[in-house]
């Protein structure tokens, strides 16, 4: 597209595939971690994030509470078990997985309890009863 433009304009022939490449090789390693605030605590006892969330496109997440610790489960991929990350957003730990940790934040009512939970850009309501 580049040549193109380059063509149109006579501008002097470029090696664009070669230099969006170096640029891109630059950058690469450099990304910015995500924003955390530390020092901060869950909201609601862990006990209470426990429960199935379901959207009717992707499906549903499952939480459960093993001892104290929260583990997740996205269909059939395992979450791991799930360290709170900041406020109410938890952060899964599965040696599994080779990409960076899946993150779960939790939307609650202010009332105590847990009405859905935000996952890869999706909102998944919590299934009634559970």
């Amino acid at each position: 597209m580049y040549q193109v433009f380059d063509l149109y304009n006579d501008a002097p022939k470029r090696d664009w595939s070669g230099d969006l490449r170096a640029l891109f090789a630059s950058r690469q390693g450099r990304r910015a971690a995500p924003a955390h605030v530390t020092g901060t605590q869950a909201s609601l006892p862990i006990d209470r994030y426990a429960g199935t969330y379901t959207d009717s496109t992707y499906g549903s997440v499952v939480i459960t509470n093993d001892g104290g610790t929260l583990h997740g489960r996205f269909e059939h991929l395992d979450l791991g078990a799930l360290h709170q990350w900041e406020y109410d957003t938890f952060r899964g730990t599965s040696p599994a997985r080779g990409d960076s940790p899946a993150t779960v934040s939790f939307v609650t009512n202010g009332s105590g309890a847990v009405t859905a939970v935000r996952f890869y850009g999706q909102t998944f309501p919590r299934a009634r009863g559970r």
